[in-house]
């Protein structure tokens, strides 16, 4: 296990947006688990470009150990919605139905992390000055599997094929569940900050498309040490326009979940860069 030391100054989440620097803890990686922040955020939301940086920072001590999707949501008309001369509408129905299936907050920014209800929380989503101390806390756990991420991408047709192994390192009794996303990196478009609207902020991470159901797929398979679970998926990306479904800027991020009950949370998850 190695240390990693963090020192930035995160921000209150309050249903009004309004904002309170909190003090951070100092992050630990163990270098296996790998965690999932699925951020809520919205082009009118003025501290929704100060959570960006924050996951920037976060992303900067944890690497390919933390994984970052975010979506814009129509959940809050006014701070979610594009504006009129906005070059792209990240809004997703995905991100809506996701949102509204695992706790939908107050306001935004927030995020879920690793799905988890965490003890002494009412719900899911986290506020800004959380995010730290609880990606911290689920990355120092032992993780149930190991799952990994392996694509075949034809740049002329734009089919990917993606390939995504699971192996559990302890018995898992529960259904589980598969979910298999496409985010987008460098799309630049305005965004409300603190000094007014950035014409070209840089939005990363956005969720582009759900291939599995939101969800996750079932996966019938014997979750027992040793096992070996392999699924496979097919997805045709469409034409790049105005920017945007660029090959080289889009990631494929996979996940497991538990998926009866209350007890929702990710087990693993894995992110690929089709860039790299």
């Amino acid at each position: 296990m190695r240390t990693l030391w963090l020192t930035f100054i995160a921000t209150l989440f309050f249903a009004a947006c309004q904002e309170v620097p909190p003090t951070i803890p100092s992050p630990t990686v163990d270098g296996n688990r790998k965690v999932l922040v699925e951020e809520f955020s919205g082009a009118k939301c003025k501290p929704c470009a100060a959570a960006k940086a924050d996951l920037d920072n976060l992303l900067a001590v944890y690497g390919e150990n933390l994984i970052v999707v975010t979506m814009h949501t129509t959940a809050f008309p006014g701070l979610g919605d594009p504006y009129l001369d906005s070059r792209y509408d990240f809004r997703t129905p995905e991100g809506l139905e996701i949102l509204e299936r695992h706790g939908k907050p107050l306001g935004i920014p927030t995020a879920y992390v690793n799905r988890r209800l965490f003890e002494g929380e009412p719900d899911r989503p986290l506020g800004r000055q959380q995010w730290a101390g609880f990606v911290e806390q689920e990355i120092n756990r032992d993780p149930l599997m190991g799952l990994s991420i392996s694509t075949l991408i034809d740049d002329v047709t734009r089919e990917l094929d993606v390939t995504v192994t699971m192996v559990p390192n302890s018995p898992i009794n529960e259904e589980v569940r598969l979910t298999l996303m496409i985010t987008e990196n460098e799309l630049y478009d305005k965004q409300l900050t603190d000094d007014g609207i950035d014409e070209d902020f840089e939005h990363a991470h956005i969720l582009r498309a759900i291939i599995t159901p939101t969800d996750g797929e079932p996966i019938a398979a014997d979750f027992t040490p040793g096992s070996v679970v392999e699924k496979k998926y097919t997805y045709r990306f469409p034409e790049e326009e105005d920017g945007w479904w660029v090959l080289n800027h889009c990631n494929v991020v996979a996940f497991a979940t538990l998926g009866e009950g209350d007890a929702l949370e990710v087990l693993q998850a894995d992110e690929v860069h089709l860039g790299d």
